[in-house]
């Protein structure tokens, strides 16, 4: 893959397929990877470089962005009914942003460049404030234990610096003032959408094909210590959870800690640490999605409910690492009733155009047939180099959830 940062907001990128809109006489559609995209007639040909620029970006208040200004310089999955096409992110000529096209070459990230930020949800924002609040209580406890210390002028001076704050919180800390940090030996979940990997279109490689589930990413796993006796592990997506009373962006929706919460509603440790007895493993992790209320609870819900997707035995200290796929994983944790993603598909082939790709994702949700489903997700049979995995995320639910 040419990006080198899947955080990439803005990359340079080949214009192809261009393509005129009925009825438009000014509009036509344009692609990128496997972006399809609203651009001015002949403003590109070909095989042109140009800039694509994700959605659930914001662009800088500058004059070459100034077009975008009564949306708040956001760019949004955008839908023109009069002329029933969609548009996923914006593409831009290179001398149009101020970029020398000689300068840059395919692939290349130009987020920083441009000052591209990636636009943060309701639950981005309560994240930083919950985190704000905990360094801000972290600091308390400190000043609480070393009074005289804080009342130095030159440490009053320095502390308002966030290199000595963090300096500070790293030295005096103690094991109760802060949450564990995430357990470096396990791979934060995500996805690259199929939009950014089309060379796999039509390309022959069997899938497994899963529902992409909208909750909260939520990991479990077991440590062995010693003999039989394990560390327990709870994480969202970003921030390793401590304990049941620890605070997070989805506590006040789901009415506590939802990641101990389903820890604990389906045993989740215990049939990991007989996961790892029965197979002799000194790390078992299970990750999957944690739904209901959460996310505006799109599934329509009674109560808090959590899918695996992804079992890992692994042992970086011989550099083991093991990933079952969907059809093993689920098959063990069920005899520990834990429950798996719906999967959809055990024989699934990408078809040769995004737009029949694009056309897969559409559909009802299996776990509440009444509301559509966020997407697909697709993992391969391979395992090591050969494995292979993109999620799918359907243009309906993008559309009507305006992300």
């Amino acid at each position: 893959m040419k990006i080198k940062d899947s955080r990439a907001l803005a990359h340079i990128e080949l214009v192809h397929d261009i393509t005129p809109i009925e009825g438009a006489d000014n509009i036509e559609l344009i692609h990128c990877l496997g972006w399809t995209l609203i651009a001015k007639k002949q403003e590109f040909k070909e095989g042109q470089k140009a800039v694509y620029i994700e959605i659930d970006s914001r662009v800088p208040a500058t004059e070459c962005f100034a077009f975008l200004a009564n949306k708040d310089y956001k760019i949004k999955t955008m839908k023109l009914g009069k002329f029933n096409v969609i548009s996923q992110g914006i593409a831009l000529p290179l001398d149009a942003v101020g970029l020398d096209e000689n300068k840059y070459n395919v692939g290349d990230d130009v987020t920083k460049v441009l000052g591209i930020k990636k636009i943060e949800t309701q639950e981005e924002k309560r994240l930083h404030k919950v985190e704000g609040s905990t360094r801000a209580s972290i600091l308390t406890s400190i000043k609480a234990r070393h009074k005289k210390f804080f009342k130095f002028k030159i440490i009053k001076a320095l502390m308002k610096h966030k290199w000595f704050e963090d300096f500070i919180i790293s030295l005096l800390a103690r094991k109760g003032d802060k949450p564990r940090a995430f357990p470096a030996y396990i791979t934060k979940t995500d996805e690259t959408r199929i939009e950014n990997m089309p060379w796999i279109l039509g390309d022959g490689t069997r899938y497994i094909k899963t529902e992409k589930i909208d909750g909260t990413s939520s990991t479990y796993a077991v440590r062995r210590i010693k003999g039989n006796k394990f560390e327990l592990i709870v994480c969202s997506r970003n921030v390793r959870q401590a304990d049941r009373d620890q605070a997070n962006f989805n506590t006040e929706d789901a009415g506590g800690n939802i990641y101990w919460e389903m820890a604990e509603k389906y045993h989740i440790h215990d049939a990991l640490i007989k996961i790892a007895n029965e197979y002799n493993q000194e790390v078992v992790i299970l990750q999957g999605e944690s739904i209901g209320n959460v996310q505006g609870n799109p599934y329509k819900l009674k109560e808090n409910q959590f899918y695996g997707y992804n079992l890992v035995f692994t042992d970086h200290q011989k550099s083991f690492y093991k990933k079952f796929n969907p059809i093993e994983g689920k098959e063990i944790v069920a005899k520990y009733k834990i429950d798996w993603v719906p999967i959809l598909d055990t024989d699934f082939y990408t078809p040769a155009t995004i737009e029949e790709m694009k056309q897969l994702a559409e559909g009802q949700s299996v776990i509440n047939p009444k509301v559509i489903r966020e997407g697909i997700v697709c993992r391969s049979y391979g395992d090591g180099d050969d494995y292979i995995s993109f999620k799918n995320v359907s243009n309906t639910y993008l559309l009507k959830h305006n992300n």
